[in-house]
Order: C-alpha cells, then structure tokens, then sequence
C-alpha cells in the first residue's frame, strides 16, 4: 500500500497518493466481508476444500519455482547463500521474525561487503 501511494505522490501529488491508496486499500476491505460470510455456507462443501486443495498445491509448486528462478541470481557468491543458509535456520529452528531478517540480512551484507571491498 504504502508503495501504491508512493507511486500516486510521485504520478499525481497528494491527490494521486489518496485515489492510489484507496485502490488499493478498499477493494480487499469491501471483499474480505463479502466472502468470509459466504465462507460460512459453504465451509462443509467437500468439493470446495478439494479445490481449495488443490489450489494450495499449485501455489506452492509457483513459490517454489520462483525460488529456484530467484535463487540463480540472488546467490551470486558464498556470503550470499551464507546469509540465506542462516536466515532459513532463524526462521525454521527459532520462528524469528522476518522483517528482523530482512533488516538483519541487509546489514550484514554491507558490512561484510564493506570489510572486503
């Protein structure tokens, strides 16, 4: 959201900001309470959760082709897979937050690649 309303400052002024924010904040706000009392009906439906399912599945095949895509350019040396090796263990082992890694992850970056640099 706050990247849309970036993108509508820079486009439009604060005008620009507004109507991006909106579009995208309002749609899942109006969709997430239409759906979820439908949800409610049809939360026994066998054919649903099959779908649902196989849904999930698909999406994990995609993250995980995505992954290996990223990982052929993300990994461009030994730091580099070190730092994801140890953020994978934080995150399994430990469950630490993944904006801290995030974080984490960047600054040790610079300041290994300052020390060698």
């Amino acid at each position: 959201m706050k990247t849309a309303a970036f993108i509508g400052y820079k486009v439009a002024g604060v005008p620009g900001a507004l109507i991006a924010f909106l579009g995208v904040y309002l749609p899942p706000f109006i969709i997430v309470p239409v759906v979820s009392s439908s949800f409610r009906k049809v939360k026994d439906n066998v054919l649903l959760k099959n779908f649902l399912k196989g849904i999930s599945a698909a999406v994990v095949g995609t993250i995980f082709a995505v992954v290996i895509s990223l990982s052929k350019v993300a990994f461009v040396d030994y730091i580099t897979l070190l730092i994801a090796v140890i953020c994978l263990i934080l995150v399994i082992k430990f469950k630490v937050n993944l904006s801290l890694l995030v974080i984490g992850a960047g600054v040790l970056g610079l300041i290994i690649k300052s020390l060698f640099l």
